[in-house]
């Protein structure tokens, strides 16, 4: 059930490569949301940061912002193959996005 409703979902955006919209993150908050159905809530991930700003992933930003009420992303950046060499709080290449999201009816 995860699968379907994410896939169908996140394939709205405009990109003409969306195999983006597969990685795991993605399918945890669906299936996060999915948990939370109709009730009050928060949803919180620390993710890789491609979704802020990728044209794969406008698909997955506009079902966040139709599902919830509010959205808070921290950017933590740096992400060193971007160009970005200031360095990571996790000591990892990727660039990182802390992600809270709630709904509150």
């Amino acid at each position: 059930m995860v699968y379907e409703n994410f896939s169908q979902a996140y394939k709205a955006g405009a990109a003409p490569n969306q195999i983006a919209i597969y990685d795991m993150y993605l399918r945890f908050y669906r299936w996060a949301a999915n948990c939370l159905g109709e009730n009050n809530g928060l949803i919180a991930f620390i993710t890789n940061r491609s979704f802020i700003d990728r044209k794969a992933f406008d698909g997955f930003r506009k079902v966040v912002d139709k599902e919830l009420d509010f959205v808070y992303i921290i950017d933590v950046g740096v992400d060193i193959r971007s160009g970005d060499t200031s360095g990571n709080v996790f000591n990892i290449k990727t660039g990182v996005a802390v992600m809270f999201l709630v709904r509150h009816n």
